[in-house]
């Protein structure tokens, strides 16, 4: 069995129980290992075009399919010089996946997630063994402590109170004032500042999940979010997927306490733009997600900003 076609039959037999999200987040990881699975030579593409083109390759719907031009020799590489899945446990090979596992392009030390998450390459070796592609899985022996990366969040530089008030005022010029891009976005960045949203879960806040009375301190409920993967890892051919909140059951809600300065703001919100589709708080000027406030929740699990004090 040769690497990409182990990889391409093991995604597919993950696809179908899998989150748009986990189907990302095993296929980057099974790319990073896969630039010490192609063998090299003159003419070799580039490492970016090697996971470009695995990426595009691993997702199911593109079995069969001709690569898009721009990925062609990348991806024809790809898949005549991959190694057999029993080169990864050569020891000058495994030392490469280890080092795949651990940094990113650039050399620089991948993020402690990052590192995480790819070292899930583990499950996939276990699938080689029961399948009988590999004898034992070499990642079980292995001992290598993972170089830290210096990810660590610096609190002198993180957004005080005085400093937010002043970002959610230079955010409503963003973009043409007719269009109200920049307005419509305020109270999306406040929610993220004031009650420590995640933005996929702003993303998907409704109108009837809000508690917003004359004075005092305010209630979001939160129960959905929508992550941002990319068309190609969904089941519907959109850019979000639809799921329950991070880390708890399906169908449990969250309820978040908001200071009356995010209940203000949420109120002149709505009562300036009103609910978008689905009695969505956030939308743009067709009542839809939006692309901009679409690539914001696919920012990361974090909010990316400080709760103020």
């Amino acid at each position: 069995m040769r690497w990409f076609e182990f990889c391409r039959k093991y995604v597919a037999g993950r696809w179908r129980t899998s989150t748009a999200k986990t189907r990302e987040g095993v296929a980057d990881g099974l790319a990073a290992v896969t630039l010490a699975m192609v063998k090299r030579g003159h003419g070799a593409p580039s490492d970016e075009q090697l996971r470009l083109a695995f990426r595009w390759g691993i997702v199911p719907a593109n079995a069969g399919e001709g690569p898009p031009a721009a990925l062609k020799a990348a991806y024809d590489w790809l898949t005549t010089t991959d190694r057999p899945v029993g080169d990864v446990a050569d020891a000058a090979v495994f030392e490469d996946v280890l080092y795949r596992l651990g940094y990113k392009l650039d050399g620089s030390p991948a993020a402690g997630d990052t590192y995480r998450r790819r070292r899930a390459l583990n499950t996939a070796l276990e699938h080689a063994v029961v399948a009988g592609d590999l004898s034992e899985n070499p990642l079980q022996r292995a001992r290598r402590k993972h170089v830290s990366s210096n990810d660590v969040v610096d609190r002198r530089v993180l957004v005080n109170a005085l400093q937010a008030r002043q970002l959610l005022a230079a955010v409503s010029y963003v973009g043409s004032w007719d269009r109200c891009r920049g307005r419509r976005l305020v109270a999306f960045y406040a929610v993220l500042y004031y009650a420590g949203l995640r933005p996929a879960e702003a993303v998907e806040l409704r109108r009837s999940d809000c508690h917003l009375p004359d004075a005092g301190w305010g209630t979001l409920t939160l129960r959905e979010t929508r992550p941002v993967s990319g068309k190609q890892w969904t089941d519907s051919g959109e850019r979000h997927d639809r799921r329950g909140l991070k880390a708890r059951e399906a169908k449990s809600d969250r309820p978040v306490p908001i200071p009356p300065v995010l209940v203000a703001i949420l109120r002149a919100h709505l009562d300036a733009f009103g609910a978008a589709k689905e009695g969505r708080v956030f939308g743009n000027e067709r009542g839809g997600s939006g692309r901009l406030i679409h690539l914001l929740a696919g920012v990361g699990g974090g909010t990316g900003v400080c709760a103020p004090a």
